[in-house]
């Protein structure tokens, strides 16, 4: 297996960590814009090669990795929910890390879309507040989310204890920290 992608990708921190918990030999290839343009439709990373097969997207991924290992990738409505809710909240706070990138760091959409991540984090310290200490796919998400606002200081998650709490408990996971993306 050959997962493609950068260190400091929320998401392919999260594949990475399943191929690892998982148990799977695999090589990481640092792929960076450029190469993800030439080499995935979808212009962007993760992206896995597995024999014949090529996944394109993170949760595809997940999906692949989890079923090759016997296991589903969501128990529930429940888990796959917060799971989705947490995509929502990184996707929007990644497309507004890199419009401000580019230089457009204000307009009604960003507005709306800072707006979206406010609201987001509301309602994952929400879930957070009822987090068992289980390691689903879920809480592994959001995890990563939180050490990625945290690592490209984009979000001041401090006022949440609940996702304080739940970040601080992540850093103790071998797999988690394993995965903690260089400083430079």
């Amino acid at each position: 297996m050959q997962l493609h992608g950068s260190y400091t990708s929320p998401y392919v921190r999260h594949c990475r960590m399943a191929l690892s918990q998982e148990g799977f030999d695999f090589e990481f290839v640092a792929t960076d814009f450029t190469q993800s343009n030439q080499q995935s439709p979808t212009r962007r990373v993760p992206f896995l090669h597995d024999g014949d097969l090529f996944l394109t997207d993170s949760t595809a991924i997940l999906f692949h990795i989890r079923q090759k290992a016997g296991k589903p990738l969501f128990q529930d409505a429940a888990q796959c929910n917060r799971y989705c809710m947490v995509n929502t909240v990184m996707d929007t706070g990644v497309n507004i890390f890199l419009l401000e990138r580019d230089g457009i760091t204000d307009s009604p959409y960003i507005q709306r879309q800072k707006a979206r991540v406010d609201s987001g984090f509301e309602a994952l310290a929400a879930f957070a507040a009822d987090w068992d200490g289980s390691w689903d796919d879920s809480w592994i998400r959001m995890a990563c989310l939180l050490a990625w606002v945290n690592f490209r200081k984009r979000y001041d998650i401090s006022g949440y204890d609940s996702l304080v709490a739940l970040l601080a408990a992540a850093d103790d996971l071998p797999f988690f920290t394993e995965t903690t993306p260089p400083e430079s």
